[in-house]
């Protein structure tokens, strides 16, 4: 099989997979890409909380409690590096897989997202079948 016929047969089966009890917060101050992760991730029946004002991230993380974070990397008041540090130093949310969104100009600072407590990045332009994957593979790891 060719590259693309395998991709287009991973699409066809995670359009089939629906994980109605997955919770999944997305935090970034860019509009396009909270629109765009959000309707890639309703279609497979994800609940959703979305946040493009980080100063309300604590309140909505708490009330929400999701079963996985997808935090922007550069955001206004408090970026995501900060946030994901906040999380892991909290008891009840230490190992809330958190995902990344970065462009390709940030490429350069997976490695220290990954010291920083990241489980995943994702990089811009944001593909179908590697969001719902990862997110599907973050689920799959607390389950």
């Amino acid at each position: 099989m060719s590259s693309e016929q395998i991709l287009q047969h991973v699409n066809k089966v995670l359009q089939t997979v629906h994980m109605p009890s997955a919770k999944v917060m997305i935090v970034n101050n860019d509009s396009n890409v909270l629109n765009r992760i959000k309707n890639l991730l309703k279609l497979r029946g994800i609940k959703l909380k979305t946040l493009q004002d980080p100063r309300q991230f604590w309140d909505t993380l708490t009330e929400f409690l999701p079963d996985v974070l997808i935090l922007g990397l550069k955001m206004p008041y408090i970026d995501g590096t900060e946030l994901c540090q906040v999380v892991r130093n909290d008891p009840c949310f230490c190992s809330l897989p958190i995902i990344f969104v970065t462009d390709a100009s940030q490429v350069d600072i997976s490695i220290q997202l990954f010291n920083k407590g990241a489980y995943d990045c994702i990089i811009q332009p944001i593909k179908e079948t590697e969001l719902i994957t990862r997110v599907f593979n973050r689920m799959r790891q607390i389950t």
